[in-house]
C-alpha cells in the first residue's frame, strides 16, 4: 500500500466518525463532540492535502561516480521513482521485469553471478570476482599461449555496470577513473546454465578476439540499454586542418535513468508530476475518460504510433546524424512519429533504397546480409518492430505490439510474475485469442480445424506456428518472426528460410509440404531438385545451410512440437556432427537439442572446449546410436537396415555453405 493510500484511509475514517456520532445516541455534549470531530477531520484534511503536495517520492540518483556514465534526470525527465506513490501497481510490475535491469550499477546484488572470491579458468585466462562493499573488482590472470605458460599478466579490472539479466550478463569497466568511456568485460555469464564463456562465443560469428570493444556502450547501447541516453563526445581540434572533430576516446556520457524506464515509453514525466501534485486533480481525473494530456499512455494512440514506442529500439535503425545524437540524444519522444524524425532511420529493405539505406549498404557490403533474409524479413532478434511494419495484419489492419504484449501485468493476471516477465505477453496472446480478434471465424473449432488441416487442439493448428515460425536468431536459440506470413517452399527456395510446415515436420521433404500446400490452399508448386524431392527439408538444412541456417535448425530439433510431430530416434547424428561446427554457437545450440534426446550421453562436452573433445563425443554419439534399434526412413536418410546412408550424408555435408555469417543481434 502506497503513502496515498494510507492516507486516504485516514480521510475515509476521519470522515465516517463524525457520521456516527451525529447519528448515534450520544445524548451529553453531542453538539460538542460533533464539532469538534468535524474540526479534526477538517484538520486531517488540510494535512492529507499538504502531504500529498510535498511527500512525492524523490528522484533517487546513484552517487556520480567519474568512471561511468552519469545518471541525470534531465529535459524533463525526473525518474521513475516519481511515479511510485500514484501508480504503485505499474511501478510494481515495471520493476520486476528485465527493462528495468537491463542496465544496472555494479554491486554485488546487481550481478547475478556470485562474487565469492572463486577463481574461473576459461582456456589460458583466469579471473575472480571480489567486492569490497559497493564496488566490484575482476582479478584477471592471463598465462598466456600453450608452451608460453610463463608469461603471466595480472590486471585489475573494475567492473562498473552490467547488461542484461535474463538470458546472459555482460560487465562493462571503465578505461580510466576518470574516463566515463566503458570497455566490454572478456567473459559473459549464461544465466540459465550458470557458467561462464568467451563473450564472442555468446554471439553467431566465425571468430572472435578477446578484445574489449571499448565505447561500444556509449555509441550503440545507451541508445536502448538505457533512458534518454546522450553520449557526449569530447570535441577536438585539428590545428594542422583547422577543423573540429568528435574524440569518442573521452566522453561524458549521461543518461536520465539506467535501464528501460517509465518514461522510456511513456515520455518525460516532468509536466505530468508538477500538475499532478495535487490529489484532488489526480482524482479529478480519474473520475473522467479523457487522456491526461501531460503524459503518454502508448494504449491512447493509434496502433502505429502505439507501435513505434516500441520500435524505437526493437527495430534495425541507424543515425542519419552521430554528432547531433551524441550531443543531446535522439529527439523521438513517444506519441512522436518514428518515421519522420530527423536524426534516425528505420532500415528496410527494398529495391528503391533511401539516400540513407544506401550509404549504409555501400559503406557496410554485408549489412543486408548480417540482418535481413535475401527478401527482406528480418533474421536476428530485438528487431521486431521491423517485422511487425512490413506484416498485412499491420498495414491493413490494426494489429501493434500492444496486440500481444503487455508491458505491465494485469491484476487479474493470475499467472506467476516470473512466468509473465519472461516475453510479458497478455494472457490472450498465450492462445489463438490474440488473432481472433480480428480472425473471428476461427473461434470456432469447425472452421479452425477447415482452415489449418490439423486437429484443433493441436499445435498445427495455432496460428503463431504457422504465421510466425522461429526463423528468427538470437541469444543462442531461435526465435519467433515478428513478421505474419504465410508457410511458401517458393520463398523457402529463393531465400533459404524454412517454411512453417517444415520446421514442424522435421523428417518431411519440400515436395511433401508443396503438395500439400497446393492440395489445401492451391498454391503453385515450384520446381524441384531430385534432393529436395527426396531428402527432408531439415536434413538438407543442417547439412547444407550456412551457420545461421544450420543454428536455427539445430534449435528446433529440440522444439517439444516438432520432436511429438516428427519423432526423435533418427536426429543423433545430424546434432552430433553439429557439435564439430567451426561456429561455437551453433556446437551450443547442437548440444542443448542433443540434452534432450535419450539418451543424451553429454556430460563431458563443453562447446567451447578442444577440437579433440568435440570430435571424440561426436564419434562416442554416434558408436551409441548405431547400436540402437532405429526404422528405416529414406527421407531422414535411414535405409531399410536402420543404418546412415553415409555417402549421401557426407555429399550433402560437402555443399555446406561455409561463407561467413555474422548475425548483429
Amino acid at each position: 500500500m502506497s503513502l496515498e493510500h494510507v492516507f486516504i484511509t485516514v480521510i475515509f475514517c476521519a470522515a465516517v466518525i463524525p457520521i456516527v456520532a451525529t447519528l448515534g445516541n450520544l445524548v451529553v455534549g453531542r453538539k460538542t463532540v460533533t464539532l469538534s470531530l468535524m474540526g479534526a477531520w477538517l484538520l486531517v484534511l488540510l494535512l492529507v492535502l499538504t502531504m500529498g503536495w510535498l511527500m512525492r517520492e524523490p528522484v533517487e540518483v546513484p552517487p556520480q561516480a567519474a568512471f561511468r556514465p552519469k545518471q541525470v534526470p534531465t529535459n524533463g525527465y525526473v525518474g521513475s521513482n516519481a511515479c511510485r506513490s500514484c501508480h504503485p501497481h505499474e511501478h510494481d510490475t515495471w520493476h520486476d521485469s528485465y527493462h528495468r535491469t537491463m542496465t544496472q550499477v555494479a554491486t554485488a546484488d546487481s550481478l547475478i553471478p556470485a562474487v565469492n572470491h572463486e577463481p574461473i579458468q576459461i582456456g589460458p585466462m583466469q579471473f575472480r570476482l571480489n567486492s569490497d562493499g559497493d564496488n566490484v573488482w575482476a582479478d584477471v590472470l592471463h598465462s598466456g599461449s600453450p608452451g608460453q605458460e610463463s608469461q603471466v599478466s595480472r590486471m585489475s579490472r573494475r567492473i562498473a555496470m552490467t547488461t542484461g539479466s535474463h538470458h546472459m550478463q555482460l560487465l562493462w569497466y571503465p578505461q580510466a577513473e576518470d574516463n566515463r568511456l566503458l570497455g566490454m568485460f572478456p567473459f559473459v555469464y549464461l544465466i540459465e546454465q550458470q557458467r561462464w564463456i568467451p563473450r564472442g562465443a555468446a554471439f553467431l560469428q566465425p571468430a572472435f578476439s578477446l578484445d574489449d570493444e571499448l565505447g561500444r556502450w556509449n555509441q550503440t547501447c545507451i541508445v536502448c540499454h538505457a533512458t534518454n541516453g546522450r553520449m557526449r563526445a569530447a570535441e577536438g581540434y585539428d590545428a594542422e586542418l583547422g577543423e573540429k572533430f568528435v574524440d569518442a576516446s573521452r566522453v561524458d556520457s549521461e543518461v536520465s535513468e539506467f535501464g528501460i524506464s517509465c518514461e522510456a515509453c511513456h515520455g518525460p514525466g516532468q509536466q505530468h508530476v508538477q500538475q499532478n501534485r495535487s490529489p484532488l486533480v489526480r482524482y479529478q481525473k480519474h473520475l473522467t475518460n479523457t487522456p491526461d494530456a501531460t503524459i503518454v499512455n502508448p494504449l491512447d494512440l493509434p496502433h502505429d504510433l502505439e507501435s513505434q514506442v516500441c520500435g524505437q529500439c526493437h527495430s534495425v535503425q541507424m543515425a542519419t546524424s552521430v554528432t547531433d545524437w551524441s550531443k543531446d540524444g535522439f529527439a523521438y519522444r513517444p506519441g512522436d512519429d518514428l518515421h519522420t524524425t530527423p536524426d534516425r532511420f528505420i532500415f528496410r529493405v527494398s529495391n528503391r533504397p533511401t539516400e540513407n539505406e544506401q550509404r549504409v549498404m555501400d559503406s557496410h557490403p554485408e549489412f543486408v546480409q548480417d540482418h535481413f533474409w535475401p527478401d527482406g524479413m528480418v533474421r536476428i532478434s530485438g528487431r521486431e518492430y521491423s517485422g511487425l511494419i512490413e506484416s498485412p495484419c499491420y498495414q491493413r489492419g490494426e494489429l501493434s505490439c500492444l496486440s500481444c504484449h503487455r508491458l505491465h501485468q494485469s491484476q487479474q493476471d493470475q499467472r506467476d510474475r516470473e512466468d509473465w516477465k519472461a516475453n510479458q505477453l497478455d494472457e490472450l496472446a498465450l492462445a489463438n485469442t490474440a488473432c481472433t480478434q480480428c480472425h473471428a471465424k476461427l473461434t470456432d473449432s469447425q472452421q479452425l480445424t477447415e482452415h489449418t488441416h490439423h486437429a484443433a487442439d493441436s499445435s498445427g493448428s495455432q496460428c503463431y506456428n504457422c504465421h510466425m515460425p522461429y526463423t528468427t536468431y538470437g541469444l543462442l536459440k531461435a526465435i519467433r518472426s515478428h513478421e505474419i506470413d504465410v508457410p511458401s517452399v517458393a520463398t523457402t527456395l529463393t531465400t533459404g528460410r524454412p517454411n512453417a510446415c517444415n520446421q514442424c515436420h522435421l523428417d518431411k521433404t519440400l515436395k511433401w509440404t508443396s503438395q500439400h500446400l497446393a492440395d489445401w490452399f492451391q498454391t503453385d508448386s515450384p520446381e524441384l531438385t531430385d534432393d529436395q524431392q527426396s531428402i527432408a527439408a531439415s536434413v538438407l538444412w543442417m547439412l547444407e545451410g550456412d551457420a545461421g541456417l544450420r543454428a536455427i535448425t539445430a534449435w528446433t530439433y529440440g522444439w517439444s512440437a516438432a520432436q511429438e510431430a516428427s519423432g526423435t530416434q533418427w536426429m543423433t547424428p545430424y546434432l552430433a556432427q553439429l557439435l564439430e561446427d567451426p561456429y561455437a554457437a551453433v556446437r551450443f545450440i547442437a548440444s542443448k537439442s542433443l540434452e534432450s534426446l535419450t539418451p543424451p550421453a553429454m556430460e563431458d562436452y563443453d562447446f567451447i572446449g578442444s577440437a579433440r573433445l568435440h570430435a571424440d563425443v561426436h564419434q562416442r554419439l554416434l558408436h551409441n546410436w548405431n547400436a540402437t534399434s532405429v526404422s528405416a526412413n529414406s527421407e531422414v536418410l535411414i535405409d531399410a537396415n536402420g543404418e546412415l546412408d553415409d555417402k549421401t550424408f557426407q555429399r550433402l555435408l560437402h555443399l555446406r555453405d561455409d561463407r561467413p555469417i555474422t548475425l548483429v543481434e
